[in-house]
């Protein structure tokens, strides 16, 4: 029964951090869409600049719809509407992936949607032949023709599922079946399918349901000449177990990036390479989803690194061509954008002069080119010295008084200073001079906090602050 549900969410719990919750500012830029899934970024040479494509699955009344909106302006337009859409599993589940290729020709993923038209197949429109454009009212069903991936995948399995497609070279689709657990090609030039890869099932040693579980594939993504695939792995949604994995043209299958769990979306950002994955909520057996259990993380060197939790059943991740981040919430219908700015994380412990310890803050924008953020500390023992540091990876590792926030050893410090007698001290952040982490770009993402001394609290003799997460942009 969790089969259909699989192919429509997403969870990731690489990190365990004890005690820490972590997010940046969440600006909304759209509401009132109908169960958005995946997002899409337009090519600005040809729709311009600011444009992306997002997937409404519908409400279950065949109201699906693909819907063009520029980030930069607010203006949207419906492309496509009154596709096939309905409930699974209590979720949506229709259109779920839109793609538009060089020639202006749209290609629309159709999930299952038991007998209706293109049920679990690629609708295909020709918005030249048509006539389309911004201004012209919405394309139809009635429009496309179906690229019938269902008849192929029942050779292989008895519930196909095409949940996501990418755009190949020379016409090749590359298409992706979640209840395959495969990623098919079709060469358009002869109408030709194949079998790219299949995945491996997954070891499930819970205890709870079969003693394998499926991986299922949620989502593709070009990384040059290879494909990243996002797998959510089915019931019951073990964590820790998924797999990104890399695929490359001749089907050669490697590991990402692994300790994920059930992700349905990966983005790679267009100005530096880094990847970003989504989770749709956290799974309790029996309990099921928890609804504000989704974050979105970066993948990196040195783990994961959440950039927004705590939100409610996203389904999607993309980067816009300055490199932001964009999501959607299915049941909440909104496209949220993940913005620069600083939140604190973590906590502070009790010291000597306050029972909740040390507190960080700030002062000034996150902007790059302003270089204006001074970060500061207040109640500290009057005059301690202490020294402000930053990493690249939120953690929580009891030390001395307190709670290491930032992963260890990749730790800079930042300067030495002495707090006043009112228990205050401040850091300005160079950015210009912070080379360690190479060119500053909107986007990057650091973690800073600060140690200081309290010999009068009798224990150790030294404790952390809490600690801030920044985001800078531009």
């Amino acid at each position: 029964m969790y089969r259909l549900l699989s192919t429509a969410l997403l969870s990731l719990t690489g990190l365990s951090l004890t005690g820490v919750t972590l997010a940046q500012s969440i600006q909304t830029p759209l509401s009132g869409l109908a169960g958005p899934m995946h997002i899409d970024r337009l090519d600005a040479s040809v729709f311009g600049p600011g444009w992306i494509l997002i997937t409404e699955a519908g409400s279950g009344n065949d109201d699906g719809a693909i819907r063009a909106f520029n980030v930069d302006t607010g203006e949207s337009h419906i492309v496509v509407s009154q596709l096939p859409s309905v409930i699974a599993e209590g979720f949506p589940l229709g259109a779920a992936q839109a793609k538009f290729d060089d020639n202006g020709v749209l290609y629309v993923a159709l999930s299952n949607v038991g007998p209706q038209p293109g049920s679990s197949g690629v609708l295909r429109f020709d918005t030249q032949s048509i006539g389309w454009s911004f201004n012209t009212p919405p394309m139809t069903i009635a429009d496309a023709s179906i690229i019938d991936v269902r008849t192929f995948s029942l050779t292989i399995t008895n519930e196909p599922n095409v949940f996501d497609l990418e755009l190949g070279d020379n016409g090749l689709l590359y298409i992706l079946d979640a209840g395959a657990n495969a990623i098919l090609t079709f060469d358009q030039s002869n109408s030709r399918f194949d079998v790219l890869v299949t995945l491996p099932s997954v070891p499930n040693n819970s205890g709870v349901g079969p003693p394998l579980s499926d991986p299922v594939p949620t989502a593709l993504e070009r990384a040059g000449d290879d494909l990243l695939i996002s797998t959510l792995t089915g019931f019951p949604f073990n964590p820790g177990v998924a797999t990104l994995y890399r695929v490359d043209p001749q089907g050669n299958l490697s590991v990402e990036y692994t300790g994920l769990s059930v992700i349905t979306d990966v983005a790679v950002d267009p100005t530096d390479g880094d990847i970003a994955v989504a989770q749709f909520a956290s799974f309790e057996f029996p309990a099921g989803w928890n609804p504000n259990g989704g974050q979105i993380s970066k993948l990196t060197s040195d783990g994961l690194i959440p950039m927004a939790t705590n939100l409610q059943f996203p389904t999607s991740v993309v980067y816009d061509a300055a490199g932001s981040i964009y999501t959607g919430s299915l049941t909440l219908g909104l496209l949220n954008k993940v913005a620069p700015g600083v939140l604190p994380y973590c906590e502070g412990a009790p010291n000597s002069v306050s029972a909740d310890g040390a507190s960080m803050g700030h002062t000034g924008t996150t902007s790059i080119a302003a270089n204006d953020l001074t970060v500061r500390c207040s109640d500290l023992p009057a005059n301690a010295a202490g020294i402000y540091f930053y990493g690249f990876t939120p953690a929580s590792y009891p030390l001395g008084d307190g709670t290491l926030c930032i992963s260890y050893p990749n730790l800079i410090r930042l300067g030495v200073t002495q707090a006043d007698a009112s228990g205050r001290s401040s850091f300005g952040l160079d950015t210009a001079a912070m080379a360690s982490i190479g060119q500053l770009e909107a986007g990057a993402v650091i973690q800073v906090q600060h140690w200081y001394r309290d010999p009068s609290a009798n224990n150790t003799g030294f404790n952390f602050s809490d600690a801030l997460q920044i985001l800078f942009g531009s």
